[in-house]
């Protein structure tokens, strides 16, 4: 396993890749970042996808692909609010977005990330490109299809990319 990072003025670029030595493996990566929450205000974050995986009560995946409702929907970019989320969107598009009162993240991924885990808890967000769906393994074993896990060969690599962009919003025009 590797990882490549180059950062830039505004911008962060990540590079993630698995290879498979000797034997078969099963493989998805991904990112896991956590982001604080404002001290004042409130974050508002979109993402591209129009259903999450359902989860039983103690939060496992059950492999149905359900539609967005009003606590999860994000596509339009909503105030985050009161949301408690911890939920993994499929089928997303780039890019996703955060932004906090004094600053805008886009983050930008290519395939084969199209799994977002968007998780919200009291004192920070984290939204996390992956490859595949958590718990991919046993839900693939129980027939669930398309859950992003690759079988990689002797020899095989895995790899995914992100850039990260950010900027400050300008500042409101002075109120005479």
């Amino acid at each position: 396993a590797g990882q490549e990072i180059a950062l830039a003025p505004g911008s962060l670029a990540l590079e993630l890749r698995v290879t498979a030595i000797d034997e078969a493996m099963p493989a998805w990566i991904g990112w896991h970042p956590w982001f604080r929450r404002p001290e004042t205000g409130d974050i508002t974050i979109r993402v591209g996808s129009s259903g999450v995986l359902e989860t039983s009560p103690d939060l496992v995946p059950t492999g149905r692909v359900v539609h967005l409702d009003r606590e999860t929907d994000l596509r339009a970019g909503p105030r985050l609010g009161g949301r408690h989320l911890d939920h993994v969107f499929v089928e997303s598009s780039s890019p996703s977005e955060i932004e906090w009162p004094d600053l805008a993240l886009t983050m930008q991924f290519e395939l084969p990330c199209r799994t977002l885990v968007v998780h919200t808890p009291q004192a920070g967000v984290c939204v996390e490109p992956q490859t595949g769906w958590p718990d991919a393994i046993r839900l693939e074993h129980e027939g669930v299809v398309l859950t992003g896990l690759r079988r990689l060969l002797p020899g095989e690599t895995l790899s995914a990319k992100t850039i990260w962009r950010w900027t400050q919003p300008p500042d409101p025009p002075a109120q005479e």
